[in-house]
Parts: structure tokens; sequence; C-alpha cells
């Protein structure tokens, strides 16, 4: 919407927040410090409203494209990953800050769509992929992760660069696992490199890499009661993948009467996906 004061007028994107959301918007405006999103204003009438300016610069959906192109990698490779970094520093101040309690994934009601498979599905893994999802879900009963004020789509589409750093855009604030941005937030990287000719994959570990770095510097804790290191991201991570995969093979994602370039990208999306999920399970 336009608002016009002082005889200016201004662009700004309006928001209505359901009453379950009031309080974790209210609580993430109040973080200490920057958590990567544009100037907002939460204004508590009926309906409460989130107001926010446009964010700076372009998508990373229109520059990764461009950023992964070989002659140009080179060069954008430093700052992308800055950016990232400090992007992963904005998400762990807003997942720590707004963390009171940890659960366990698979008894947490908003994760449980994550919980289970089509028969579809099932027709697109070999059986060692489908065991290694059946040990993912049977050890993540066993530990805890925290719940946090979270973006909930922190993809490309809503991850504006400009200058060196990262705004987040369409932020819902919800409460969730803290673990969903992050792993959110890589796969709409590996997934955006997996989609072009030129994209490799060690463009996407790079940024990933950087935002894991930045994360832990200001984030959570994610993982409590397991001693298998790094094991329950390799577990979560599969476990979404498959969830993906699922939306795309049922037809909730670029099926039927979607535009080609969904029907395109959802053709490279599957093959992304299947890659990864062998990938990750093979690390069990």
């Amino acid at each position: 919407m336009k608002l016009r004061r002082n005889g200016t007028v201004a662009r700004r994107y309006v928001r209505i927040i359901s009453t379950e959301r009031v309080d974790p918007v209210r609580e993430a405006l109040a973080v200490e410090g920057q958590i990567g999103i544009p100037d907002s204003e939460f204004i508590d009438g009926d309906p409460p409203l989130l107001v926010m300016e446009p964010a700076a610069g372009r998508p990373h959906s229109v520059l990764l494209p461009v950023l992964f192109l070989p002659g140009v990698w080179a060069g954008s490779q430093s700052g992308m990953s800055s950016a990232c970094e400090q992007a992963g520093r904005a998400l762990g101040r807003l997942h720590r800050q707004t963390n009171d309690w940890c659960v366990v994934p698979t008894e947490f009601e908003p994760f449980e769509k994550v919980l289970t498979y089509s028969e579809a599905l099932e027709g697109r893994l070999d059986e060692r992929q489908l065991a290694a999802v059946d040990e993912a879900l049977a050890n993540l009963d066993g530990i805890e992760t925290p719940v946090s004020c979270i973006y909930s789509d922190p993809t490309p589409h809503n991850l504006y660069y400009a200058d060196g750093s990262i705004e987040f855009i369409d932020d819902s604030f919800q409460r969730n696992l803290a673990v969903k941005d992050l792993a959110t937030f890589e796969r709409g990287i590996e997934l955006m490199a997996g989609r072009l000719p030129w994209g490799r994959r060690a463009q996407a570990d790079a940024l990933v890499a950087a935002l894991r770095h930045g994360y832990g510097e200001t984030g959570p804790t994610l993982w409590f009661g397991s001693d298998a290191g790094d094991s329950p991201d390799v577990w979560f991570r599969l476990l979404d993948y498959c969830y993906v995969l699922d939306r795309y093979v049922t037809g909730a994602l670029g099926g039927g009467s979607a535009p080609l370039t969904q029907r395109v990208t959802r053709w490279t999306d599957v093959r992304c996906c299947l890659a990864r999920i062998d990938e990750l399970s093979a690390a069990l």
C-alpha cells in the first residue's frame, strides 16, 4: 500500500496478523540487535497489522543465477558468503532471544506433517532410503530441539540482498522448531544451485557453511539429549527433503496446470531432492 505523509508518498507492505501470532510478532520485534528485516511497526488494532518498509536490493531468486555463473562467482563468492553469515547471525539472534522451551520434534504438532509420507513417495525411494527415513524418525524421537519465533519461509524469493547484507521478507514469526528456518534456508540455496545448468554443489555448500558459521555465533544449541554430534541435523534434513519431494510427487507443488516455468522447476527440484535424499541416507 502507499502512505501519504507531509506531502510525500511512501510504499509500505501491510500484513494482517492473526490473533495467535500477535504475541510472537511483538516478541520478535523486541529482540535486541538486528534480526534481518526491513524497518517494521506493529499496530495493535482491529485487526492487528504489521507494517514493513520495502526490502532493499534484489531477491536471491534473481541474483543467485547470475552470481553462480563461473565468471562471476569468483568475484562474488566472498560478498555473498559474508551476507549469508550475517543472515545466520540474524536468524540465531531471533531464535535465541525468543526461545522459551524445547520439544521432542516427533511430539510437536506443527512438525507432524513432515513425519508421514505418501505411497507416491514410497514409490520414488529405494529400500535403503526408506530404511534411512525410518531410522531418522526413530532417532529424533529421543532428543529435543528449541522452539522459537521463526521466519518460516526464508527461501530465495524472500531473501533480499543489498550492500553486503540480506533482509528477510514475508515473515510469519510463528512459533515452530528453530531448526526449520535453517533447513528451509539451506534447502533453498541447494535447490537453486541444482536448477541451473552452471550451478555447482560447492557453491551452495560455501553459502550454507557461511550461514551456519554466523548462526553458531548467536543462535541457541539446536539439539539436546544426543551424543551423535551432527547426526540430528542429517536426520532432520533428510525428513525435510522427503516432505518437499512428497509435495512434488503428489502434485501439491508445480503439478497439473501450473505454468511451464513451475513445471520445469518441479522437474529439476525432484531430481535434486532425490540426490540429496540419497546423500543424506548414505550419511546415516
